[in-house]
């Protein structure tokens, strides 16, 4: 007897923690925060394990995942995550906003616009932020006059924005010395 309890408790105490990783791993998936490597793991295990049942969900947790593959720069990756989630939510503005960083930081400079202008066309949360970044990608490109727009766009929303300020103030004596 004492034997069939003892292996009933080690049975409860492997699967137990299992199951409680299970939905720590989402939590701390959704929150984000940590090391972009830990994220990673938290998100895949969730992915992984069907914890992000609704495809909204599953759609945030790829999301999340692809983010934290950027910050460690597994842009490939990244994508496919992003891919995924905006086929699971084709209006999903951030996740083509992101999925144009990753494009960006891979040199793909005109697939990333592409994702940068379906993101504002989409009317991502931060929209302010969005028209700041794709101002960037478009001075970078050597489009200065798109650039200075898309930062007065940016500073309209969030006029208090120094990144946007001092971007556009950038871009306005590179343009001035051209």
């Amino acid at each position: 007897m004492a034997a069939r309890t003892g292996l009933a408790l080690l049975l409860l105490l492997s699967v137990g923690p299992a199951l409680a990783a299970d939905s720590w791993d989402k939590m701390l998936c959704m929150a984000g925060g940590g090391a972009p490597s830990a994220n990673m793991l938290h998100c895949t295990r969730a992915l992984e394990g069907g914890l992000f049942e609704a495809p909204e969900d599953r759609a945030r947790g790829l999301f999340k995942r692809g983010t934290a593959q950027i910050e460690t720069g597994d842009y490939e990756n990244a994508i496919a995550d992003f891919d995924e989630a905006i086929s699971l939510r084709p209006e999903y503005g951030e996740a083509f906003h992101n999925r144009g960083v990753a494009k960006w930081r891979m040199g793909k400079l005109e697939a990333a616009l592409a994702d940068f202008d379906e993101s504002i066309a989409l009317g991502q949360v931060e929209l302010w932020r969005a028209y700041k970044v794709r101002g960037d990608l478009k001075a970078e490109m050597g489009q200065l006059d798109e650039a200075l727009a898309d930062y007065e766009r940016s500073l309209a929303i969030r006029p208090d924005w120094d990144y946007a300020r001092r971007a556009l103030r950038r871009v306005m004596v590179r343009k001035q010395g051209n």
